[in-house]
């Protein structure tokens, strides 16, 4: 049972076009560990590793009401799973997840009376799969399950003390494949944000205005939509595994105490509740 989703559109249930899922196979990780020899010492020195690209293997099969009609399910197959754009694979048993992929290699679909009975081979390039929407919506959270926060906890933060949750793999905006976006909204003086956990620190030396907005996406840092990167320290926030506590400085608008969902708060009147701090990012799992 898998849903097959492009970019921008509505997941397509294949159990809807007559085809079923017989099994959903994702190969376990591997890694490519880059090593240094050392003259006189037994062994090596491992300098680092990195992920490898993932292969799922899918097993189909589909009823056809005639000849004619095995043919026509047959191109809509390979319509569906034309590999030259990369699309997302949806395993119904882990719902919450999406595996971007591309077609690995020729398949063929024998025809065997009415029936097709054939095995598609897919990779993700990634290595890992990335959760079905970001941090900031509802339908993200709706199929994960015993986490400690809830959409609510990511967006419109107004504290200069708070904690982010990332339950999936670390988040480093410096790969390409990560999805992290950071907003403030509002007045601000030499701009700090600090991800205590990790020690990453990102400053901007320069000011902002009520109806300003601050973003780091990715390795960009804008104001509204200019670049100021070149007023900022030149680094990055990245979260870690888990629970991230992070402290801004700067920011008149942020109040000390935090008052996320989960977490105790302050009781403000609401005409004084400005929140200028957003986290948007996709788990990756």
């Amino acid at each position: 049972m898998t849903y097959v989703q492009r970019e921008g559109q509505s997941p397509i249930d294949l159990h809807e076009l007559g085809v079923r899922t017989k099994d959903f196979i994702v190969a376990a990780p591997s890694y490519e560990h880059t090593t240094e020899s050392i003259e006189g010492m037994d062994g090596v020195v491992v300098l680092g590793s990195t992920l490898s690209p993932r292969t799922i293997r899918a097993l189909f099969k589909f009823a056809s009401d005639d000849w004619i009609d095995f043919g026509r399910i047959r191109d809509d197959i390979f319509s569906l799973f034309d590999g030259k754009q990369s699309f997302y694979l949806i395993d119904k048993r882990q719902p919450e997840k999406r595996w971007k992929v591309k077609t690995n290699g020729q398949y063929e679909i024998p025809q065997e009376g009415l029936f097709g009975d054939f095995e598609v081979n897919f990779i993700a390039f990634n290595g890992y799969a990335e959760s079905i929407g970001t941090s900031t919506m509802a339908s993200t959270f709706e199929h994960l399950q015993d986490l400690p926060v809830t959409y609510t906890d990511y967006q419109d933060i107004y504290a200069t003390k708070f904690k982010i949750y990332n339950p999936g793999k670390p988040i480093d905006p410096r790969n390409i494949n990560h999805y992290l976006k950071i907003s403030y909204k509002g007045n601000s003086e030499n701009l700090r944000i600090k991800n205590i956990t990790t020690g990453d620190e990102w400053a901007y030396n320069g000011s902002s205005n009520v109806g300003d907005e601050i973003v780091l996406e990715g390795i960009r840092s804008t104001k509204n939509n200019l670049s100021i990167f070149r007023d900022t320290n030149k680094r990055l926030i990245t979260l870690d595994h888990g629970w991230n506590e992070f402290e801004i400085s700067g920011a008149p608008d942020a109040r000390e105490y935090a008052v996320q969902a989960n977490l105790p708060r302050k009781r403000i009147p609401v005409e004084q509740k400005k929140k200028p701090i957003t986290f948007e990012f996709k788990f990756m799992f």
